[in-house]
């Protein structure tokens, strides 16, 4: 047993025991944990909704946290390693503390002869209970109407303090100008070198970065941001990184984001990158990354965002452009001129170039900035005026009776077609990685996807050549999860 200073940020640890099913960990039976500064001195209704509001998502959560800054894809074989790990919010004084049981030792740190948990493994446990829980509080557990939707959305942003904080460079406030980075975290090391590049570019156009803050690019583009922003003597940078429940134990944070923010859904956390930025860049990954270009391709085809100004920016080292040529080629033979038909492209292509990457990102950016200005209803780290279609915000539970009735044929608008593709991508993802997804393609079977010739053979290119590059997995031998028919 430990024994916990209620009046120090600190744990001290007794006994260890070896995890029966990796004898290479260390598990620490019991342990309490205190709770970042922003959740002490509650209000006791507030402290008793957090009490009793732990869910299985706050385990699943707490669970990818224990795993910050290791590189795994494979949820099914994580809850495998850790079947008795455990969370539970307890109160203390005015505030709560986290009894994390059968916990990774990597969590900790010893110092003065105490076992600490690391500030980020602390601070990350925090947010999540402050996005997920207490959040609740005002936004409910359920939004109907589009517009509830991002109303909540919006408010999980501003209670994690999104709209504060600027840069100051040489201690002058830098206009606040924020950027995604989409990408995969199944890539090689010359994929990966190639994403620190650009973000030091990046930084050098003072933007901060905001990625889904797991490995991968996730990690490659705020880590090269760094080192932009420590040679440009730029200070309080926020290294944004945003998760959800589904996903995070297939993408545990990584060391470099300093602001964990975690979205109920897949379609919220999409629908965060996109208004709370002012464009993005995107670097080669997989399903997921063809899953995040299909939602701004769905977006940007409604006729109501015709003259919307989300600037895209698909980047690449020369070796791995088939990538990006593959996607390019997809995209124009499924939509055809609607991806021509706006008043300016949906997205640019620049290979091997990463100082032109983010010059060309940086410019659209500054008109991007610009327009919103004018019109005087936009901020530059909110776009609330870009209309994003239901079949967007409506999360997509990937079974194998709703992946086969997605609609995969040309006769409906080119942003519904988008939206089902989107779909799509989405349920491969989950069956690729997720513990329930994995499960259930084991007990089921690959799911059936069918539809218009044309588009289901463009689809077995595209999903082949991701095979062929290892884009689908991180590691081990890749089973398809899915069978494609002509409808």
């Amino acid at each position: 047993m430990q024994v916990f200073d209620k009046n120090i940020n600190s744990c001290i640890y007794i006994p260890f025991m070896e995890d029966p099913n990796n004898t290479s960990s260390i598990i620490i039976p019991e342990i309490l944990v205190p709770a970042a500064d922003t959740l002490q001195y509650l209000r006791e209704s507030d402290i008793e909704h957090l009490v009793n509001g732990a869910s299985d998502n706050l385990r699943r959560c707490a669970l990818g946290i224990a795993h910050t800054g290791q590189s795994t894809d494979n949820t099914e074989k994580l809850f495998q390693m850790h079947p008795n790990f455990g969370i539970e919010i307890t109160k203390v004084r005015k505030g709560i503390s986290f009894l994390l049981r059968n916990v990774p030792r990597s969590c900790f740190i010893e110092r003065e002869e105490q076992l600490v948990c690391k500030r980020n493994v602390m601070e990350f446990l925090s947010s999540v209970v402050r996005d997920l829980l207490f959040s609740t509080i005002a936004i409910g557990e359920k939004q109907e109407s589009g517009q509830e939707i991002t109303d909540a959305i919006f408010y999980i942003l501003k209670n994690a303090d999104f709209f504060k904080g600027k840069m100051r460079q040489n201690g002058k406030d830098l206009e606040r100008r924020r950027v995604f980075a989409w990408g995969g975290h199944s890539i090689n090391n010359n994929e990966y070198d190639y994403s620190k590049s650009v973000g030091t570019q990046l930084a050098y156009q003072f933007l901060e970065i905001i990625t889904g803050g797991g490995p991968g690019v996730m990690r490659g583009t705020p880590s090269g941001a760094l080192a932009g922003y420590q040679a440009e003597c730029v200070d309080f940078a926020r290294q944004f990184g945003f998760n959800c429940p589904s996903i995070i134990t297939s993408e545990p944070p990584n060391n470099i984001i300093n602001s964990l923010i975690t979205l109920p859904d897949i379609e919220k956390r999409l629908e965060a990158f996109i208004r709370g930025s002012l464009g993005g860049v995107v670097f080669p990954g997989g399903p997921g990354t063809a899953e995040e270009i299909l939602t701004m391709v769905s977006i940007l085809l409604h006729p109501k965002n015709n003259s919307a100004q989300c600037p895209l920016v698909f980047t690449a080292p020369e070796k791995s452009k088939s990538y990006f040529l593959a996607i390019d080629n997809f995209l124009k033979k499924i939509f055809g001129d609607a991806l021509t038909d706006r008043s300016h492209p949906l997205y640019e292509i620049v290979i091997d170039d990463p100082e032109l990457a983010a010059q060309t990102l940086a410019k659209k950016c500054k008109i991007t900035t610009d327009v919103r200005a004018a019109l005087q209803i936009d901020t530059n780290d909110w776009n609330s005026s870009l209309h994003v279609p239901e079949e967007i915000q409506i999360p997509f539970e990937p079974t194998h009776e709703g992946v086969a009735k997605l609609n995969l044929n040309r006769d409906q608008n080119p942003h519904i077609l988008a939206a089902e593709l989107r779909r799509l991508f989405s349920a491969i993802v989950y069956g690729n990685v997720s513990d329930k997804g994995i499960k259930m393609i084991r007990d089921k079977g690959p799911f059936q996807i069918a539809g218009d010739k044309e588009i289901i053979d463009e689809l077995d290119k595209l999903l082949r050549i991701f095979v062929a590059e290892g884009r689908m997995k991180i590691e081990g031998e890749y089973n398809p999860c899915y069978q494609l028919h002509t409808a």
